[in-house]
């Protein structure tokens, strides 16, 4: 617990260092001084929190799930308090919420950039589009979107706190569901999870939260999947599963499918949607199921070390595509190699 919570203070330190010129008067920043310095910082702290990880995975019998509890809500309340230092997509939370909710515009139809003089606009990327996601997803914004009382970094907070409150709601369905440390330990403590979830704030794990009820429960199963497929469509790919129960090990193909297969049509692979197909290998974990875990876990590696190229370039552009493909791929290709050795030598 003391190294999770000395890491994380740490992380939400050095978070700050990236904080948006709009934010700002003037950058004197780690981020924009030496970009070289604080991706290889990033990596280091990547470095630390997967090596926690599997760590902790290796000796789960050690843990409680009341000690897991306690530290997951410590640990993810410490970087709930970071700034989104890699995606702005809690920013285009707030001011969707503040067109819907302080405007009294439907943001179907009116974008943020039609709002006169609103000061998000300096801070907000996608000012120029309509609500990307679905009315689920709306109306839950205005929870956060009230408890921040118009104040930009009191909505950044709530907006946060509120995703962590989803993924502790997550993590306790897969107890549930399975009963095994190892499940819990595998999703929460995921360094994508913490940081994708923690840090950035993404409404992925809300999708993800209300599927997972729709697949555990049986009464209201339909309404929580209606609500799941209205926050961003994907989860709507797990129809055959409401309708007749597949293998989890089938729901994980289908999602990790979804994940590889559909958003390159939206831009590229974001590592916040890994969030989609980890909920399902944390329940192979419990099975004892071994090969997708371990490819998921190589997969999120690659998918946070994505990262690291636009900190140190500071621009997507250019060698940028390639050397995402690259960083993801190589682990990836690695555990594939080693699963592979391991087959033969059995």
């Amino acid at each position: 617990m003391i190294l999770y919570v000395i890491i994380s203070l740490l992380f939400v330190l050095f978070s700050y260092g990236f904080v948006d010129a709009g934010l700002k008067g003037t950058i004197v920043s780690l981020t924009y001084g030496n970009r070289w310095l604080a991706g290889s910082i990033f990596f280091v702290f990547l470095i630390s929190y997967f090596g926690l990880y599997i760590w902790l995975l290796r000796n789960t019998k050690g843990f409680s799930i009341q000690f897991l509890s306690k530290l997951l809500i410590i640990t993810s309340l410490i970087l709930a308090c970071s700034y989104s230092m890699v995606s702005y997509d809690v920013f285009n939370y707030m001011t969707t919420a503040k067109v819907a909710f302080t405007h009294g515009e439907n943001p179907y139809i009116i974008m943020p950039i039609d709002i006169p003089n609103e000061p998000n606009l300096a801070f907000t990327r996608a000012a120029n589009k309509v609500a990307l996601y679905g009315p689920t997803w709306i109306l839950l914004s205005s929870i956060p979107h009230v408890a921040g009382m118009g104040n930009t970094w009191a909505s950044m907070l709530s907006f946060k706190m509120f995703v962590v409150l989803w993924l502790w709601a997550m993590t306790y369905v897969l107890w549930r569901m399975t009963k095994s440390v190892k499940s819990v330990i595998f999703f929460a403590f995921n360094p994508l999870v913490l940081i994708e979830i923690g840090v950035s704030g993404h409404n992925d794990i809300v999708m993800m939260t209300l599927v997972m009820l729709a697949l555990m429960v049986t009464r209201f199963r339909w309404i929580l999947f209606a609500l799941s497929a209205s926050i961003k469509g994907a989860t709507i790919a797990l129809l055959p599963l409401m309708v007749h129960r597949f293998s989890w090990r089938t729901a994980f193909w289908i999602m990790l499918g979804v994940f590889v297969l559909l958003t390159p049509l939206r831009e590229e692979l974001y590592p916040w949607y890994a969030v989609w197909f980890l909920p399902f290998a944390a329940i192979l974990v419990s099975e004892k199921r071994m090969f997708e875990p371990g490819l998921s876990i190589a997969l999120t590696i690659g998918l946070e070390l994505r990262h690291i190229p636009y900190m140190i370039m500071g621009y997507y552009e250019g060698p940028g595509p390639m050397l995402r493909i690259l960083v993801t791929l190589v682990p990836v290709a690695g555990y594939l190699l080693y699963y592979r050795l391991k087959i033969y030598k059995s």
